[in-house]
């Protein structure tokens, strides 16, 4: 859903540019809930305040509920038919495609030319995969280096800026 999302916003009705909704996502990770309905609060609340809120999470979580509601009905009495099974098996490469190409979209805005962008996707990729830390920890962690990194490139450019004077 997040890569629907960020077409709809982005691209066709460009509510927000793709780096403010690469921070709303940055955001919203740290947010407990679906991140697909958390995003779209978020963008909701900005463009029409509490109402665009309501409406945009309203309308995010009521087609899912219906098509959940439906399919469990169905899935109940068909999950052992044979072409059911196979059609799980055809999506799931589909779905991975649909992820990476949501995951290569956003990291065409991350400058990889900088060191520590490199290492922190290894290591976000890393704790998640291999030691199962939730990206709410990281997120926290992430917060806590930018602002440290951000404060001493804010102290050196203001030494730089008394030198010279």
């Amino acid at each position: 859903m997040l890569p629907l999302i960020q077409d709809e916003v982005c691209s066709k009705k460009k509510w927000v540019t793709d780096d403010e909704f690469l921070d709303i996502i940055s955001i919203v990770n740290s947010l407990p809930g679906m991140l697909a309905t958390n995003s779209s609060g978020f963008i909701g609340y900005k463009k029409r305040g509490v109402k665009g809120f309501v409406t945009a999470i309203a309308g995010c979580i009521t087609p899912s509920i219906v098509i959940i509601l439906i399919l469990a009905t169905i899935f109940t009495q068909v999950a052992d038919n044979q072409y059911v099974q196979a059609f799980f098996l055809g999506v799931r490469p589909c779905i991975v495609v649909i992820m990476a190409n949501a995951v290569y979209k956003l990291g065409k805005k991350v400058d990889f030319k900088k060191a520590y962008n490199i290492i922190a996707v290894i290591i976000a990729f890393v704790a998640i995969a291999f030691l199962k830390v939730t990206s709410l920890y990281l997120v926290v962690a992430a917060i806590i280096v930018s602002l440290f990194l951000f404060s001493i490139n804010t102290k050196k450019k203001a030494e730089e800026v008394s030198h010279d004077s």
